[in-house]
Order: C-alpha cells, then sequence, then structure tokens
C-alpha cells in the first residue's frame, strides 16, 4: 500500500507539475531554436600498469524539435464602442509566438452567434457585424490601423515575436438597439513558416504535429494551451472582442422652478402661476460625428410657454418683498423665449463663446412654438454650417443646451 501511495503522489505531482507549464502562456520564453543541432561526448580517465589512459567516446547528437505555442488577446479591457452605418470600425489583438521557430500564422475572423463577453461590462451578443477581415500592423511598432496594413496574415514571425492585428468591421445601418453588442473571434492558426502569402492565405500551409517516434529530424510538437476560446496542443488560439451600439445623440430634459407667487424666488414652489425653466440637452458620446435634424418637445396642457425669457422680478410672480433677491434675468434675452448654449466645442461654433437666443415666433430663425408644440431645425440660424462643420454637426464630446420658460396654469 505505501508504495501505491508513493507511486500516486509521484504521478500526482508530475501532472500537476505539467498542468502549470502549459498553463503559464506568459512565462513562455522561445528557448533554444528548432533545428539547433547539440553535440557532445564522453570522457574516459583510467590506468593501466599506473599509466594514465584518456579515451573518449563518440559523439552524441540530437536535432532541437519545433514546439509550437502561440497565443492569441484582445488588446484593451473595453469593446470598440460604434454608431449604427459607420463602416470600418476596428478591434485590436495580438498574435503572439511562444515557441522556437519562426511561424506563419493564418488568420480568421467569425461571427460569434449568442454568448456574452466581459469587457468592462458584460455583452450579449445580438447582431452580426458584417465585411469582417483581418489586417496585420505593418510596422514594426503598432500605430493603429491604416491604408498601409494590408496583409492578411502573418508571414514568418519569429520566436518571442508578437504582431498586432486589426479585425474591421461594418456596422449594419438599421437593426441593433443602443446597447447591442456584436462579438467577433480572431483565430490564428499555425502555417509552415514563409508559405502564407501576405495577402493570399490560400497558400499557406498548415503545420503538422509529428505523431510518429522520435525522428532524426526536426519534429513538430504542438504545446499551445487551451484559452478561454480554444483547446490545448491544436496549434490553434482565439479569442473575442465586440462591437457595441452606443448612440451617437443622446437628449435629457429637465425642469426646474424659478419663481412662484407665494415664495417668490425663494426656495420656490411648482404651484399654478409658478415659472418653471426647462433645459433640453443634446450630446454625441458616440464615435464619430452625428447631424442634429429637428428638437420638437410637446408641452402639456397645464403650462404656457412663456415667450420672453426674462422673468419679470415683480408682479409675474408677486410683489417681491425687500428680504426676496429678485429673479435674474438672463442678459440679452428680452424679447427673446430661447438660449442656445454649446459645450465641447474646439472648433468655435457660434453658441460656444457667446450664448444665441431666438425667438418663439415664425420668423425665420428656426425655432418656433406653434400651439403647444416646440420645434428647433437646423438650418440657417440654428447650428449652421460654419467653422468647418456641417449644418446641424455635433461632433464627438460636444453637445448644445436648449432653454426656455413655461408658467404653471
Amino acid at each position: 500500500m505505501k508504495d501505491l501511495l508513493s507511486h500516486l503522489r509521484r504521478r500526482t505531482a508530475a501532472v500537476l507539475a505539467l498542468g502549470m507549464a502549459m498553463a503559464a502562456p506568459s512565462a513562455w520564453a522561445a528557448g533554444t531554436p528548432s533545428s539547433t543541432t547539440i553535440s557532445n561526448n564522453a570522457q574516459l580517465t583510467y590506468t593501466v600498469g599506473g599509466v594514465t589512459q584518456n579515451v573518449q567516446s563518440n559523439t552524441a547528437s540530437f536535432v532541437v524539435d519545433n514546439v509550437v505555442r502561440l497565443r492569441v488577446q484582445e488588446s484593451n479591457t473595453l469593446p470598440t464602442f460604434v454608431s449604427l452605418g459607420a463602416s470600418a470600425q476596428v478591434t485590436v489583438f495580438t498574435v503572439t509566438n511562444g515557441g522556437n521557430t519562426a511561424q506563419d500564422y493564418k488568420l480568421t475572423v467569425s461571427q460569434v452567434t449568442g454568448g456574452t463577453i466581459s469587457l468592462g461590462a458584460t455583452y450579449t451578443d445580438s447582431f452580426d457585424a458584417s465585411a469582417c477581415q483581418a489586417y496585420v500592423e505593418s510596422k514594426s511598432t503598432a500605430d493603429g490601423y491604416d491604408a498601409a496594413d494590408t496583409a492578411t496574415s502573418i508571414v514568418s514571425l519569429g520566436p518571442d515575436g508578437v504582431k498586432t492585428v486589426y479585425v474591421v468591421c461594418n456596422i449594419p445601418s438599421t437593426g441593433p438597439v443602443n446597447g447591442a453588442a456584436a462579438i467577433v473571434a480572431l483565430t490564428a492558426a499555425t502555417q509552415n513558416a514563409n508559405s502564407c502569402g501576405a495577402t493570399n492565405p490560400a497558400s499557406c500551409v498548415e503545420t503538422q504535429e509529428t505523431t510518429t517516434a522520435n525522428t532524426g529530424g526536426v519534429d513538430v510538437v504542438f504545446g499551445d494551451v487551451a484559452t478561454a476560446y480554444d483547446g490545448q496542443r491544436n496549434g490553434r488560439d482565439t479569442d473575442r472582442d465586440a462591437y457595441v451600439i452606443q448612440a451617437a445623440l443622446s437628449i435629457s430634459k429637465t425642469v426646474t422652478p424659478i419663481c412662484d407667487p407665494l415664495n417668490f424666488s425663494s426656495n420656490p414652489k411648482n404651484v399654478p402661476g409658478a415659472y418653471v425653466r426647462y433645459e433640453i440637452t443634446v450630446s454625441n458620446s458616440g464615435s464619430q460625428p452625428a447631424t442634429l435634424t429637428t428638437i420638437t418637445d410637446v408641452l402639456p396642457a397645464q403650462i404656457k410657454f412663456d415667450p420672453d425669457l426674462e422673468v419679470p422680478s415683480g408682479s409675474a410672480c408677486g410683489p417681491v418683498p425687500p428680504s426676496v433677491t429678485p429673479v435674474s434675468p438672463e442678459s440679452g434675452a428680452a424679447g427673446k423665449g430661447f438660449k442656445l448654449t454649446c459645450a465641447g466645442s474646439s472648433n468655435g461654433r457660434g453658441c460656444k463663446t457667446t450664448p444665441v437666443f431666438y425667438t418663439g415666433a415664425s420668423d425665420g430663425d428656426a425655432v418656433t412654438v406653434t400651439g403647444q408644440t416646440v420645434t428647433a431645425t437646423a438650418g440657417a440660424t440654428f447650428l449652421p454650417s460654419e467653422s468647418g462643420y456641417g449644418v446641424g454637426e455635433l461632433r464627438q464630446g460636444e453637445s448644445i443646451t436648449i432653454r426656455f420658460n413655461a408658467i404653471i396654469q
């Protein structure tokens, strides 16, 4: 029994050691290159009749075999945020040759159907990107996907070499909703060195593992580990990334009481006769510029649009006692019902530094009130073409805010 337990302990230790070695790709080193011949001989020293003799053995030699190890890794901890209809959207991977031989790698992009991925948050696959293609970074130092990156296979990546690969896809213009995700997978399969044409993966010759007894030449041993999306010792590896729809423009609205007939401007309440201030903010938090067309706001019947953004400090909200500070009017807003401000603009839109005021009348300034409907239409005066901007254009990180007042009936 003791012998059996001792044997099992040795076997368990060996299996654990192998598992730890296989599961530590970050500790991989190429080691001695394959095809290297390692030779040595033994020396014997002895004496016969008091005479020292030296004898040298024959030379024992072997050739270092090819250990195939690779790793595909998504290069970011976040998905690629995209807008509907965006083309040539990029996710980034790296392919590492952890073996001891230069290898080519055939690259395949596939769509993942269903399933989830964790990239800062958990996303569930719900749509497919289109026209996806993998491109290899052309420079020695990756500088982002550009027109120079045309290779679709990795050619002769040396031991310990790392190559950046860009997966480039188009996003459908309709269908996916905000927050929807398309999960894509990149697979690298080991090929014989210099068999792949950079732009002709059909010429690749897949590397085959030697499954027979050890030969006198360079045998091939698959040593890649199992990863989240691929098995072990198959000469391949796979990782995933995701495209996530992020609405280019978002809209939010706030309402704040500014004075009432009983409390005036000191802690005003929403009572009949009170003035309230609405602010509508449109922001571009997407990945590319977007064009605003119209903003429409249908006011409830219980409130009435105030055509004068300046709130009277006296009679409209009741007589103001000396202890109460009057409501500060909007400078330049007399007779105007709307104030437009911009934020985040780096190119000097007209409303960036100086607020722009509009009336609610149909007077051509593109902001009108018809009945209870407020409409702002991008055009010659409201977000016009200026400073390099197209009509209605909002760029990444920019926002506009429209302010107007109403009276509770």
